[in-house]
């Protein structure tokens, strides 16, 4: 067994690992509801106050953060993406 474990900030040519990413999360915090459409999440991966983290272990996405930055307040706060997107 592979051990291997990695933490990336995504980008937008990391869809596929979003996707993953907010699946997972709504599986955790038990929110089974549609996924926001391709093209708004591709615009949420370009936004440079949007600051999303996947932990991938063994080629599976394990965990992740999906923090925003905002800019007049000094701190992060997490945002569901249900509230970031119409």
């Amino acid at each position: 067994m592979n051990d291997e474990f990695k933490i990336l900030r995504l980008n937008k040519k990391d869809l596929g690992l979003f996707i993953k990413l907010v699946e997972l999360l709504n599986e955790v915090f038990e929110e089974y509801h549609t996924i926001a459409s391709e093209e708004q999440l591709k615009k949420l991966l370009t936004k440079p106050e949007f600051y999303p983290v996947v932990a991938i272990a063994n080629n599976v996405v394990v965990g992740g953060l999906k923090p925003m930055s905002f800019p007049d307040i000094t701190m992060i706060k997490v945002n569901y993406i249900s509230t970031i997107l119409p």
